[in-house]
């Protein structure tokens, strides 16, 4: 993701909804809580973003918004 200067990267079939977040400074990555997914997460420059969006046969999905800068996660059925 550095190398091609990409900040958020969209990954299916993980098996769990997740968004894990970090900076050029941090050490380790840091994963939303469940919580957080579903009211949203907003985008904040300066961090890179790998969005995991769950597993098919759960029916989970994710929005994303670009022009807010933000993802929220949900289930259908």
């Amino acid at each position: 993701m550095a190398k091609e200067k990409i900040d958020i990267m969209f990954r299916g079939h993980d098996h769990k909804q997740a968004v894990i977040s970090w900076t050029k400074k941090d050490l380790f990555p840091i994963r939303m809580r469940d919580e957080q997914l579903y009211g949203g997460i907003k985008f904040e420059a300066g961090r890179r973003y790998i969005v995991s969006l769950g597993k098919l046969d759960n029916v989970s999905y994710a929005v994303y918004d670009s022009s807010r800068q933000s993802v929220r996660f949900g289930h259908m059925g």
